[in-house]
């Protein structure tokens, strides 16, 4: 450890954060292999009950990815995985410049998570729409509606906690650059 780099100890609010971070990358990971393995089976579902219900086009085309969207699914939840462990890596270290990123894609990832609780309550608004989500979530099994909704709930107040346990003024220290000692010019050491 050079002198320019943090000496500090990491403080409790900065290990919260990261181990919540940690959780969260592991709930994301969860998240993505449930919809890989299940995606086709919920769309397939939520399709088939909207044709039997007798739906227009543009409600079968509103719930054509309830269930996720396949590879390109799988490579975003990938690189996000990577970069949120390389950021969590980062933080646990003491760099500013990850603390001041976490809370910017933190706080996208909570805009996005409520527009996705929004976008779950405007289908459930539509009769239509909610049997094709209930039937989509039953061919998925039993657990699978009340897992997304704890992911979603635990990945809102996990986004919001490392947001503000970064931001507590015991943090700050920790992601300070230590100063380097003063060193006296050699003239200063001479008798003269």
């Amino acid at each position: 450890m050079t002198s320019l780099e943090t000496t500090t100890k990491r403080p409790g609010p900065v290990s919260a954060a990261v181990n919540i971070q940690y959780f969260l990358i592991a709930l994301g990971v969860l998240s993505a292999i449930f919809a890989a393995v299940n995606g086709d089976k919920i769309n397939a579902a939520a399709k088939a009950e909207l044709e039997r219900l007798d739906a227009s086009k543009l409600q079968i085309d509103a719930m054509a990815n309830i269930g996720g969207s396949g590879a390109l699914g799988l490579v975003i939840a990938a690189v996000s995985t990577v970069v949120f462990l390389l950021l969590t890596i980062m933080v646990a270290k003491g760099k500013q410049w990850a603390r001041v990123t976490t809370w910017v894609l933190s706080g996208l990832g909570l805009v996005f998570s409520l527009l996705g609780l929004l976008g779950t309550l405007a289908l459930s608004a539509d009769d239509k729409l909610a049997k094709a989500t209930e039937a989509g979530m039953e061919a998925a099994g039993s657990w699978y509606g009340p897992w997304q909704t704890a992911y979603l709930v635990l990945s809102v107040l996990g986004g919001l906690a490392v947001i503000i346990l970064l931001a507590l003024p015991a943090a700050h220290p920790f992601f300070r650059k230590a100063q380097p000692e003063a060193v006296l010019p050699p003239e200063a050491y001479t008798n003269s």
